[in-house]
């Protein structure tokens, strides 16, 4: 655990925390799971080059449905779901492209929201399902 005020989270700043954790003990994780920002990425990788990124579902599937008009958010989130909960990794592609192929005619936004860094959104699959978290029991997607 790491506790300190920083100004903004430049890849600097990151650094200086996860430098900081390694001095106290920290090995290099297996995975990290991140949002969008850009700065504590930068930092694990300049500290640990083969560490898998998982891009939070969850944040993903807020940032394409907020691109969907409400009258229509119950239909796409369901085959966003089909994406985030599928069997498999090879599933969940073929059901990002069958999301891409519906949708993006009608909406746009959603689906370049959908596709942009999709892999790094899907790297959970990667790992022991045991460690996936899924909608039958009760939590959410791509452990976030």
């Amino acid at each position: 655990m790491h506790l300190s005020l920083g100004g903004r989270e430049s890849i600097e700043s990151w650094k200086g925390v996860l430098n900081d954790m390694v001095e106290r003990g920290l090995r290099r994780p297996q995975l990290f799971i991140t949002d969008g920002n850009q700065g504590l990425p930068k930092a694990i990788k300049d500290i640990w080059t083969e560490v898998a990124r998982q891009r939070c579902a969850v944040h993903r599937i807020r940032n394409v449905l907020a691109r969907v008009p409400k009258k229509k958010q119950d239909e796409v989130r369901k085959a966003v779901h089909r994406i985030f909960y599928a069997a498999c990794l090879d599933d969940a592609r073929d059901e990002s492209k069958q999301f891409l192929s519906l949708y993006s005619r009608e909406f746009p936004t959603a689906c370049e929201t959908l596709a942009s860094h999709l892999e790094e959104c899907l790297t959970f699959y990667r790992f022991p399902e045991r460690h996936w978290k899924h909608p039958s029991k009760g939590r959410t997607p791509a452990m976030s």
